[in-house]
């Protein structure tokens, strides 16, 4: 990764915009998700993730989203969002991976 600073610069930027729009009441939801990239090769930290939808295998990532909303609403505003892959070096777990973040 060429700036790893990045992710951490972009995560902080993100809950300083979120901060102004919820309040104590929000409901955070915390979304694990995957992503296949079928025609990838050579993505960093490439790995191996079932799509649920078409019940197949293929590279991939997966993802760990969390967004705020009030009990009445419809709308979704974004707090954190992060590709996960089993190959990345400081790989644990997703369990580990949520604790974390």
């Amino acid at each position: 990764m060429r700036r790893p600073d990045l992710a951490s610069h972009l995560t902080n930027r993100l809950l300083r915009v979120a901060e102004s729009q919820i309040d104590a009441s929000a409901l955070l939801i915390l979304d694990l998700s995957d992503f296949q990239k079928k025609y990838a090769k050579t993505m960093e930290h490439l790995a191996t993730v079932r799509d649920g939808s078409e019940k197949t295998k293929g590279p991939g990532y997966w993802t760990l989203h969390v967004v705020a909303t009030e009990i009445a609403s419809s709308r979704l505003i974004p707090i954190y969002g992060r590709l996960l892959s089993h190959n990345a070096p400081d790989h644990i777990s997703e369990n580990e991976e949520i604790k974390r973040r």
